[in-house]
């Protein structure tokens, strides 16, 4: 939580275990883009006294076999390591 004039900063980190099993990542990525950001940006959402931001994070296997849009925006990391 950061909180600058009176506003609270909460920020809210989706974790998908899955990456890129089970369903096509890029259409999460897509949707959650959608939804949580605008102009490539995270897009603020305000509660009350609360400005709130979401980020993504995809966990794969093998970052090495992960390939198409926004590969870099999007906060992958592989099973072994922590983000």
């Amino acid at each position: 939580m950061d909180s600058q004039g009176g506003e609270k900063k909460y920020k809210i980190v989706f974790v998908d275990p899955k990456g890129t099993a089970y369903a096509d990542y890029q259409n999460k990525v897509d949707e959650f883009e959608r939804i949580f950001t605008l102009d490539g940006q995270p897009r603020p959402y305000s509660h009350k006294d609360f400005e709130i931001t979401f980020d993504l994070r995809l966990i794969t296997d093998d970052i090495n076999t992960v390939g198409g849009q926004n590969i870099e925006t999007i906060g992958w990391a592989e099973k072994t390591s922590a983000f």
